[in-house]
């Protein structure tokens, strides 16, 4: 029977995500979830892209503070609400309000070894989901709240690799279990625990998904996908969902599909 197997949140893009038993879904979706991003001096989103070694930074929930750990570095404490100077940033579909955190972007331009900036999503952020997916509010992800991807899928990719990876490669916010592989291609809508779900479109897929959890880089996995689930110039893999209420979901909540 299909059910929600893993939970994930990654409150800094580009960097480790963390596992979650259960989670609330807020306006933008999960709590905190790229709520930071790191830029450059010109206020454009940094990405794993251009400096994979974000993929080693660990971010840990602690009561007051998200927790960031990385070799070579001291630990950073980043408090869950920071004032500061209320910037505009650019990702890929044009600019967010965003705040600026001083102290933080230091640390990431030492261990970056570039002009790096933090920043956090900002409460005057109005940037939205496109009208035809309901100008639902966003944080820092790409184009939609949450990102869905079956096990089954992924399982069917690693019997293509000579060397299999982990689900964490993909970065999904939600991991289908008991599924066939790519059921999750054909859903429009879904109910998790109770909360529907919008499918909005699948995930294209980039390089991004070469670099490892530990920053090296590999180009098997998007080359084996480019093989076979490839439409037209676009690799695809998991979906974009909207989640259509807010509410509380949990691993082990059954999914429905509702059409």
């Amino acid at each position: 029977m299909p059910h929600l197997a893993q939970l994930w949140t990654y409150p800094i893009k580009s960097c480790a995500g963390i596992p979650l038993s259960e989670a609330t879904l807020g306006p933008r979706g999960l709590a905190y979830d790229r709520h930071w991003m790191v830029v450059d001096e010109a206020g454009r989103m940094v990405t794993m892209r251009s400096a994979p070694a974000l993929a080693r930074v660990t971010p840990r929930f602690e009561s007051d503070h998200l927790a960031l750990r990385v070799a070579a570095m001291p630990p950073l404490a980043l408090p869950y609400e920071a004032a500061g100077r209320e910037v505009q940033v650019e990702l890929w579909d044009g600019l967010a309000a965003a705040t600026a955190l001083p102290d933080a972007s230091a640390w990431f331009s030492e261990y970056l070894r570039r002009d790096a900036h933090l920043v956090a999503v900002s409460a005057a952020n109005r940037r939205t989901t496109s009208p035809a997916r309901g100008s639902r509010p966003l944080s820092f992800v790409d184009d939609s709240p949450l990102h869905l991807l079956g096990e089954a899928s992924l399982a069917d990719l690693n019997r293509r690799l000579e060397v299999p990876v982990g689900i964490e490669r993909f970065r999904p916010n939600l991991v289908i279990g008991g599924s066939a592989p790519f059921a999750e291609d054909t859903w429009q809508r879904v109910r998790i625990g109770p909360v529907p779900f919008a499918v909005d479109e699948a995930c294209e897929r980039c390089m991004v998904v070469n670099i490892s959890e530990d920053g090296t880089y590999a180009k098997a996995p998007l080359a084996a996908l480019a093989k076979y689930r490839r439409e037209g110039k676009r690799v695809l893999f998991g979906q974009s969902v909207s989640h259509l209420t807010l509410g509380e979901i949990a691993v082990g909540d059954a999914l429905e599909v509702l059409a």
